[in-house]
Protein backbone atom coordinates (compact mmCIF):
# COMPACT_ATOMS: atom_id res chain seq x y z
CA UNK A 1 0.00 0.00 0.00
CA UNK A 2 1.12 3.38 -1.28
CA UNK A 3 2.66 5.09 1.75
CA UNK A 4 3.55 9.44 2.05
CA UNK A 5 6.84 10.60 2.56
CA UNK A 6 7.65 11.47 6.01
CA UNK A 7 7.65 15.14 6.60
CA UNK A 8 11.14 16.48 5.80
CA UNK A 9 12.36 13.65 3.01
CA UNK A 10 15.98 13.55 3.20
CA UNK A 11 17.45 11.45 -0.31
CA UNK A 12 20.33 10.04 2.63
CA UNK A 13 17.43 8.63 4.67
CA UNK A 14 15.74 6.93 1.29
CA UNK A 15 18.88 5.35 -0.24
CA UNK A 16 19.32 3.90 3.76
CA UNK A 17 15.94 2.62 3.69
CA UNK A 18 16.84 0.76 0.01
CA UNK A 19 20.01 -0.50 1.56
CA UNK A 20 17.88 -1.87 3.90
CA UNK A 21 15.70 -3.67 1.93
CA UNK A 22 19.08 -5.50 0.52
CA UNK A 23 20.13 -6.42 3.54
CA UNK A 24 16.72 -7.53 4.28
CA UNK A 25 16.50 -9.92 1.31
CA UNK A 26 20.35 -11.11 2.24
CA UNK A 27 18.87 -12.18 5.72
CA UNK A 28 16.05 -13.92 4.20
CA UNK A 29 13.24 -12.15 4.86
CA UNK A 30 10.22 -13.27 2.76
CA UNK A 31 8.81 -9.91 3.57
CA UNK A 32 11.39 -8.05 1.58
CA UNK A 33 10.53 -10.21 -1.19
CA UNK A 34 7.27 -9.97 -1.28
CA UNK A 35 7.95 -6.25 -1.47
CA UNK A 36 9.96 -6.79 -4.52
CA UNK A 37 7.43 -8.37 -6.01
CA UNK A 38 5.03 -5.79 -4.87
CA UNK A 39 6.93 -2.96 -6.97
CA UNK A 40 8.73 -4.55 -9.43
CA UNK A 41 6.70 -6.39 -12.75
CA UNK A 42 9.57 -8.34 -13.80
CA UNK A 43 9.93 -10.02 -9.91
CA UNK A 44 6.40 -10.91 -9.88
CA UNK A 45 6.46 -14.43 -10.55
CA UNK A 46 9.63 -14.93 -9.11
CA UNK A 47 9.82 -17.86 -5.89
CA UNK A 48 11.56 -16.93 -2.30
CA UNK A 49 14.18 -18.75 -2.61
CA UNK A 50 15.33 -17.78 -6.44
CA UNK A 51 14.62 -13.92 -4.99
CA UNK A 52 16.69 -14.59 -2.06
CA UNK A 53 19.36 -16.05 -3.59
CA UNK A 54 19.32 -13.31 -6.80
CA UNK A 55 21.83 -10.08 -6.58
CA UNK A 56 18.89 -7.51 -6.45
CA UNK A 57 20.44 -4.80 -8.09
CA UNK A 58 20.11 -1.16 -5.48
CA UNK A 59 18.70 0.16 -8.43
CA UNK A 60 15.43 -1.95 -7.88
CA UNK A 61 16.01 -1.21 -4.54
CA UNK A 62 15.64 1.87 -4.82
CA UNK A 63 12.97 1.65 -7.23
CA UNK A 64 11.20 -0.59 -4.70
CA UNK A 65 11.07 2.52 -2.17
CA UNK A 66 9.96 4.83 -4.94
CA UNK A 67 6.60 2.94 -5.72
CA UNK A 68 5.51 2.57 -2.41
CA UNK A 69 5.80 6.03 -1.64
CA UNK A 70 3.65 6.24 -5.01
CA UNK A 71 6.11 7.41 -7.31
CA UNK A 72 6.53 6.22 -10.78
CA UNK A 73 10.32 5.70 -9.93
CA UNK A 74 13.22 6.42 -7.86
CA UNK A 75 14.14 9.51 -10.03
CA UNK A 76 10.91 11.21 -9.54
CA UNK A 77 10.99 10.57 -6.05
CA UNK A 78 14.37 12.60 -5.44
CA UNK A 79 13.98 15.14 -7.91
CA UNK A 80 10.44 15.82 -5.41
CA UNK A 81 12.27 15.72 -2.48
CA UNK A 82 14.72 18.04 -3.95
CA UNK A 83 12.32 20.57 -5.01
CA UNK A 84 10.47 21.10 -1.59
CA UNK A 85 10.92 23.87 -0.10
CA UNK A 86 13.22 22.99 2.93
CA UNK A 87 14.19 25.26 6.22
CA UNK A 88 17.91 25.78 6.34
CA UNK A 89 18.07 24.04 9.72
CA UNK A 90 16.14 21.05 8.12
CA UNK A 91 19.28 21.20 4.99
CA UNK A 92 21.69 21.18 7.37
CA UNK A 93 20.72 18.41 10.01
CA UNK A 94 20.21 15.78 6.78
CA UNK A 95 23.63 17.08 5.55
CA UNK A 96 25.11 16.46 9.19
CA UNK A 97 23.28 12.93 9.37
CA UNK A 98 25.01 12.32 5.72
CA UNK A 99 28.31 13.41 6.99
CA UNK A 100 28.23 15.62 3.88
CA UNK A 101 31.16 17.65 4.47
CA UNK A 102 30.41 20.03 1.18
CA UNK A 103 27.16 20.09 1.58
CA UNK A 104 27.46 21.41 5.48
CA UNK A 105 30.76 24.02 3.54
CA UNK A 106 27.71 25.00 1.07
CA UNK A 107 25.29 26.07 4.33
CA UNK A 108 27.62 27.78 5.80
CA UNK A 109 28.46 29.71 3.50
CA UNK A 110 24.69 30.87 2.19
CA UNK A 111 23.34 30.95 5.45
Amino acid sequence: MPQQLPPNPSIYNLKKQAKQLLKDLKAGSTEACDRIRAAMPRWQNIPDNIVLQAEVPLRDAQQVIAREYNFSSWQQMTTEVQRTDWAPADLLANALEAQDTIAIADLMKKH
